[in-house]
Formats: C-alpha cells, sequence, structure tokens
C-alpha cells in the first residue's frame, strides 16, 4: 500500500459530533497528519461559507464542496472548479418554489443566501454566534430573492426545504425542469442546531458527486487514487468508497455505506472515529 498523502474528510456524521463540535482527539491526530506533510480536504454538500470555521480548525487545504459541484483551493483562497446555474433556470425554480410554499437557500461561491430566517439560515446563524468575525458563515437575508437576481451569477446549488413530506415536489421537478439534477434528497433529518426535523432537496446543473469531485481534485495535486484515504458516513459517500482503494466508514453510517467502504470504525463521529480510521491508514 502506498503511503497516504491526502485525506478526505466528510462533515455531517463523520468529522463533527452531533452538536456540531470537533473532538480534541481528532483535532489531534488531524493536527499529526498534517505535520507529517499529509494534505487534508474536506469533502462535503455544503458549501465553501458555512464551513470557513471547520476549515480553518483543522487547516484543510482544500475543500471539494456541493458534492463536488465546486472545488477550492483553501491554501490560496482560489476555486479549482465551478458549475454555476443559468439565470433563466434559476429564476424559474425560485417561482417554482414560492409557488410551493417551500424555503429556498442558494449556495453560492462565496455566500450562502435566502429571503426567509429559517431552516439553515436559522442553523447558520446559530452557529455563526459561536464563530469568530472573520470565521463567521456568509448568510446573506435579503427582502426578495426574484427582486435580486441579478446577484446570483454564481449560483452553484438550490435547496428546498419544509418540514413536510416532498416526494410530490421531487416529482414535479423531475417532469418541469428536465435539464437540472437532483443531487440529493434527504429526508427526516433532524437539525440539532435549530431542534427541527426536516426534509430538503438539492439541485444543480451538474451531476457532479463527491467521489467524480474528488477525482478532479487529485488530478489538480497531482496524488494517485491509491494515495488517498477517504472517510465519510452516508450514501452520498458510496461511490468514493467504490472508487478509492482506502476507505472508512464511521460507526454511526448507513448500513449501505458500510457495506461498501474497507474498513468500519469501532467509534461513532461522537467518539472519535475519524480519528481511529486515521490511524487504522497513518502508521506512526
Amino acid at each position: 500500500m502506498k503511503s497516504i498523502k491526502l485525506v478526505a474528510i466528510d462533515i455531517g456524521g463523520t468529522l463533527i459530533t452531533d452538536s456540531n463540535e470537533i473532538t480534541t482527539t481528532n483535532l489531534k491526530v488531524l493536527d499529526d497528519v498534517i505535520k507529517k506533510g499529509i494534505k487534508i480536504a474536506l469533502i462535503t454538500a455544503r458549501m465553501y461559507s458555512s464551513t470557513k470555521y471547520i476549515s480553518n480548525l483543522i487547516n484543510a487545504s482544500y475543500g471539494v464542496f456541493g458534492n463536488g459541484a465546486n472545488i477550492m483551493d483553501l491554501e490560496n483562497m482560489q476555486p479549482l472548479y465551478s458549475r454555476f446555474i443559468q439565470e433563466k433556470i434559476l429564476k424559474d425554480l425560485i417561482c417554482f418554489g414560492k409557488e410551493e410554499k417551500l424555503y429556498i437557500h442558494l449556495n453560492q461561491l462565496f455566500y450562502e443566501t435566502s429571503d426567509e430566517k429559517k431552516y439553515f439560515a436559522e442553523k447558520h446563524l446559530k452557529l455563526n454566534k459561536k464563530y469568530p468575525p472573520n470565521l463567521k458563515s456568509n448568510i446573506r437575508i435579503v427582502n426578495n430573492l426574484l427582486d435580486n437576481i441579478e446577484q446570483f451569477e454564481d449560483v452553484i446549488k438550490v435547496l428546498f426545504v419544509s418540514e413536510r413530506n416532498l416526494d410530490n415536489i421531487l416529482e414535479k421537478l423531475k417532469f418541469l425542469f428536465p435539464d437540472i439534477y437532483i443531487t440529493e434528497y434527504n429526508k427526516n433529518l433532524y437539525e440539532d442546531a435549530i431542534n427541527k426535523t426536516i426534509n430538503y432537496i438539492e439541485i444543480s446543473t451538474t451531476n457532479s458527486n463527491k467521489a467524480e469531485g474528488l477525482c478532479r481534485l487529485i488530478k489538480f495535486i497531482n496524488v494517485s487514487p491509491d494515495e488517498v484515504l477517504v472517510i465519510g458516513d452516508g450514501n452520498n459517500d458510496i461511490e468514493m468508497f467504490r472508487k478509492f482503494s482506502n476507505s472508512g466508514c464511521l460507526a454511526n453510517g448507513t448500513e449501505e455505506a458500510k457495506k461498501n467502504a474497507k474498513y468500519v470504525s469501532f467509534n461513532t463521529n461522537n467518539d472519535s472515529g475519524v480519528a481511529e480510521i486515521i490511524k487504522k491508514y497513518v502508521k506512526k
């Protein structure tokens, strides 16, 4: 087995605990990894804006955000790859969301925007209270999304959120918007920060997934697939587990994710499972 040069880590349910913290054990092991010359990449459905604090805390060199739709060199703050939603499609999606009485959240290159202070906006505003000014999420609340459409030339993802079931919304989207991709449909997700269980649909103009995004990243930085360790917990991590020979799934991961990972930790995200997996693959 080749030496590991890059550790790619999912965030929710993996790196952070259920209360949105990183354990001291995980922080120490990640610091030790960096001292060995190994780079850290965050690989997540989230966008850069809402991961600034985490990126800084673990000294991540790279970020594969939006399930592969956006790749960032965090050391130089340069985007390496991005796919944006065209204004016409974006406007139609916003109109659709308004008609269906859904919360609409726009993921941009450096901002996240909504015209309602609830769900993901509320979550990040609450978490921002813990962070220093330079590491707060760039959350913007505007009066009306449609009135500000010209500001949104760099939208990578659109999220529709509700506490009600969105199965019928999913079917309507597939029929009305054949040129967009449903990159994630998450049901009954409990968000501790806002104490709510939500459903959300994530939309993009590319069907990139984490595995494809990570493959793009390692080409940019000249690292081979067998020099990468991938760590995750969910079904959107499965393609990574299949494509990369060094993979670990957290004990709290989904059953399907566990089946596809090479190693399953004994510890959960609340008990430093990331540190356990890194110790398995990165020798002292």
